[in-house]
């Protein structure tokens, strides 16, 4: 697209897709409204795991040393038994020796996204209600006002996967809610807990606790760490009424050594549940919008790859933009380039959510068994770090878009 051509840009949505778009777009030259339908944007959530991908989007942006200095380098996954016994060991190394997840808190990312945008000039619009979009006419009402309608060339709808606005745009979408969620909390009272590693521990595939480091959080002492409970959604009522002492009894037996971090939780207040989606859009040229993030393509929390997919979607957006002639070329080329990097996450999530996250109790020894045998295997064990690292967009291929495959451009603190 040419230099001088200057777009208009509604974003809808502040988490972490939109934000990031909106300030891809707004250094390049256009001009930039983002739309949220909050009162009153601040941290929130639990860790995030965020992929050499995401980081290196990060980077593109200047905001990786922020992002680094607030998170935990994570070097492995590491998954055990109810026994003790380990059978998950991807460590990013085997890919390059260079990488690493970082484990963020999602408030600590946001608030480097939000400052980053603030110290941009970018106009944020909180408390408004996008309620329509049509030939790039944006209809929203501000809280306690009539709506309002105002033109846009593009708009980048990035609000989650619960988008309220994902299947009136003309897109083919599909959404299905996982039948588990995750019971999050964060806490910091760590003992000798390393804060390398991401840790899982499983009882059959109905039962799974994960520790994710998860660095610092602006006016909260001491280094987070996420603890995420795996829980059917129908059980979340029975679980509030059998209570914290009881969960936490059920953490010990899972993974023991789990008392005195578990501590700081009183009170329900202080834990969050969260739901997950299957979410697929089928993407298209338009000439007037792009979906990005989990309102695009939400999946569950099992590869950890959310918010790294959708770092990459807003640089591949803004790229798009950036390069082709028109916008009409530049939508249809961030859908072709993007559709093979989700098709494969969203395949890969979709194939292993049942191995860890089901009533399924008899997949759990033939995933244990090839889960210990691919540890074993130099290719195998490659193949799976890479797929943390978020570089696959398929079986035996990796992205390539704009010669990003060995991260050489990521800074390295």
């Amino acid at each position: 697209m040419s230099a001088q051509t200057r777009l208009k840009v509604a974003v809808v949505g502040c988490g972490i897709a939109g934000p990031a778009a909106a300030l891809f777009l707004a250094r390049d030259g256009h001009e930039v409204v983002v739309f949220d339908r909050a009162e009153e944007l601040g941290p929130k959530g639990a860790g995030i795991l965020l992929a050499p991908t995401g980081q290196y989007v990060l980077a593109k942006l200047g905001l990786l040393d922020a992002a680094v200095l607030s998170g935990s380098k994570i070097e492995r996954v590491a998954g055990y038994t109810a026994k003790g016994s380990q059978v998950l060991d991807i460590r990013y190394r085997h890919f390059d020796p260079e990488t690493f997840g970082l484990g963020i808190h999602r408030g600590a990312l946001f608030t480097i996204l939000y400052r980053a945008m603030l110290a941009q000039g970018i106009e944020i619009r909180t408390g408004c209600h996008v309620t329509a979009i049509e030939d790039g006419l944006l209809t929203y009402a501000p809280v306690g006002l009539p709506e309002r309608m105002e033109p846009f060339d593009l708009v980048v709808v990035g609000d989650g996967a619960r988008s309220g606005l994902r299947g009136n745009l003309g897109f083919r979408t599909h959404m299905r809610p996982y039948p588990y969620g995750a019971v999050w909390a964060s806490v910091t009272n760590w003992g000798d807990y390393p804060d390398n590693v991401l840790r899982q521990a499983y009882s059959g595939t109905h039962r799974m606790i994960g520790l994710l480091p998860s660095g610092k959080l602006e006016g909260r002492e001491g280094r987070q760490i996420s603890v995420f409970w795996s829980l059917p959604v129908s059980q979340l009522s029975l679980w509030r009424v059998n209570g914290l002492d009881r969960w936490r009894e059920d953490c010990e037996a899972l993974l023991p050594g789990l008392e005195s971090l578990l501590s700081e939780i009183e009170s329900p207040e202080q834990v969050t549940f969260a739901t997950y989606y299957d979410v697929r859009t089928w993407f298209s040229g338009h000439d007037h919008c792009a979906v990005i993030g989990d309102a695009g393509h939400a999946s569950s929390l099992q590869l950890g790859q959310g918010a790294s997919l959708a770092l990459f979607d807003a640089m591949i957006l803004a790229e798009c933009i950036d390069r082709e002639v028109n916008l009409l070329a530049a939508l249809s080329r961030f859908a072709e380039l993007r559709r093979g990097h989700l098709r494969f996450y969203r395949l890969a999530s979709r194939w292993m959510t049942p191995l860890f996250q089901s009533r399924h109790g008899y997949l759990a020894p033939t995933r244990n068994l090839l889960l210990r045998a691919a540890a074993r295997l130099p290719w195998l064990r490659r193949e799976m770090a890479a797929t943390m690292c978020g570089v696959k967009d398929g079986p035996f291929s990796r992205i390539d878009a704009y010669q990003i495959g060995d991260f050489s451009q990521v800074p390295r603190s």
